[in-house]
């Protein structure tokens, strides 16, 4: 259930952040009925999603290792799995393009998020504790894609907050 879950989320962030109002189960629960109800329409961008996530996935074990999907805190990394820190790693090395830049120097990448976790207790506490607000789950993305797009040396293309306070993608994540 836990794969199941994952799965979820990161369709949902990727296809449908801007709808994300803060309630994580109801912004999950309308995903899976929109797509239950809206398949023949929806199924190439899903499934094109689960592809992505497949690469992110593996482009996140290459360069974190063991140590993906893992917060680093007092100069280690924890043995336990942290979904929000799935998340943000998975999202950015979705897309191929990152991915391929963030494998010519992996180590930066790697030590980019270590930084990030040490010297921003706002990002700490946004893959911790207050994981599923809309403010820190935007503060999580633009966070990390700033840390992120650093280490890659690109301009950084980073979520934007819209009028209505919600998340846009300020990137194409293809």
């Amino acid at each position: 259930m836990r794969d199941t879950e994952l799965a979820l989320r990161f369709v949902a962030f990727k296809l449908r952040l801007p709808e994300y109002s803060g309630n994580l189960k109801t912004f999950l629960d309308k995903t899976t009925s929109l797509y239950n109800d809206q398949w023949e329409d929806n199924a190439n961008d899903v499934e094109d999603a689960l592809k992505s996530l497949d690469s992110g996935i593996d482009a996140s074990l290459q360069i974190f290792g063991a140590d993906a999907f893992r917060r680093f805190v007092d100069g280690r990394y924890e043995s336990l799995f942290n979904r929000a820190v799935f998340d943000v790693q998975c999202l950015y090395l979705s897309a191929p393009s990152y991915a391929k830049l963030a494998m010519k120097n992996p180590k930066k990448v790697k030590r980019a998020f270590e930084t990030l976790l040490t010297e921003d207790p706002q990002f700490a506490t946004a893959v911790t504790s207050t994981t599923k607000s809309l403010g820190a789950t935007f503060y999580r993305l633009e966070a990390w894609g700033k840390a992120f797009f650093n280490a890659i040396e690109i301009p950084a293309k980073l979520p934007f907050r819209q009028q209505d306070g919600r998340i846009g993608w300020g990137i194409e994540l293809d």
